[in-house]
Order: structure tokens, then sequence, then C-alpha cells
């Protein structure tokens, strides 16, 4: 009668063991996918803060330039 009790008791825990596994790969798959996500998003913010980077340089030399040049005709 111990041993059947201890061997429902056993297969209880395997069970839970198995629900815990299936559970915890569902949550490393879902953090694989928001790394990703986080890795693309990062990717695309330095993209963007770049080009915007060059624009304003470019549109201060163009400012430094044509001052310049105003200032010498002048």
């Amino acid at each position: 009668m111990a041993a059947q009790l201890l061997e429902v008791r056993m297969a209880r825990l395997e069970e839970a063991c198995e629900r815990i596994n299936k559970r915890l790969d569902a949550v490393e798959a879902e953090i694989r996918e928001l790394r990703r996500s986080l890795e693309s998003f990062r990717r695309d913010l330095t993209a963007q803060t770049a080009s915007r980077f060059r624009r304003v340089v470019g549109l201060w030399a163009t400012t430094m330039l044509a001052v310049l040049g105003l200032y010498l005709r002048g």
C-alpha cells in the first residue's frame, strides 16, 4: 500500500516537473524573441541617430561656410 502511494506521488512529481519544463521552454523562447526584437530596435535606432547626426553636421557646415562667405565678401 505504501509503495503504491509512493509511486502515485512520484508520478505526480514527474508530471509536475514536465509541466514546469514546458513552461520554462516557453519562457526561454519568449526571451529569445524579445532579445531579437530589442537588437533589431537598437540597430534601427543607431541607424536613425547616425543619419540625423550626419544631417545636423551637414547643416552646421553649410551654415558656417555661408557665414564665412558673407564675412569674407563684405
